[in-house]
């Protein structure tokens, strides 16, 4: 049974209600990110909000194998796919909202944590997308969060695994235009 929905923080919960321990539009003291869009495997919100360390590892306790917390900062969750910015309009979904519903194309191009089962990686967006390098990755410690950091690649593959929409995710050639816009150069093979 998939727990994460799309919206499921969007109600009034308290902080002991929402799964996790987390309510939508949260503000805690000292957060990693502020007004963080989090998401799961399908590019689906599931609210916002600020996030700590102590957020993050709750998070990645209490998963499944099967699920990702996807995070996006408040530029890529609000503004970067806002209904006036034409930018990525060639990789979000058509049918859904571009705020609520992104798709599992941008978040994976856009995260930076993807949360799973007891593992919080930072992704580096200095990297460029290539999955030769897929399985290198080092730690660091952000917020005294020990972090696994990946590059863009291994979140993509991570996210694509997850999703109940894989092949979409995979699909280059729908995404050509996404890739080579920042001179990424990717190569899917089984």
């Amino acid at each position: 049974m998939n727990r994460l929905l799309k919206g499921m923080y969007y109600g009034p919960t308290s902080a002991q209600d929402g799964l996790f321990g987390l309510r939508c539009d949260q503000t805690p003291p000292e957060p990693l990110l502020h007004n963080a869009g989090w998401y799961n495997a399908n590019g689906e919100r599931l609210g916002w909000g600020s996030l700590t360390a102590i957020d993050l590892r709750r998070i990645a306790s209490a998963l499944t194998q099967r699920e990702a917390f996807v995070v996006l900062t408040e530029i890529d969750t609000f503004w970067e796919n806002a209904p006036w910015n034409d930018s990525y309009r060639d990789i979000l979904e058509p049918t859904e909202g571009l705020v609520d519903a992104p798709g599992p194309a941008y978040i994976a191009r856009k995260c930076c944590f993807v949360v799973i089962k007891d593992r919080v990686m930072l992704v580096n967006r200095d990297q460029a997308l290539d999955l030769t390098r897929v399985r290198q990755s080092y730690h660091a410690f952000v917020g005294g969060l020990l972090c696994e950091v990946i590059n863009p690649a291994a979140a993509w593959q991570l996210i694509a695994e997850r999703s109940c929409r894989e092949a979409e995710v995979l699909d280059i050639a729908a995404h050509q235009d996404m890739i080579m816009n920042d001179e990424d150069v990717i190569l899917l093979s089984e």
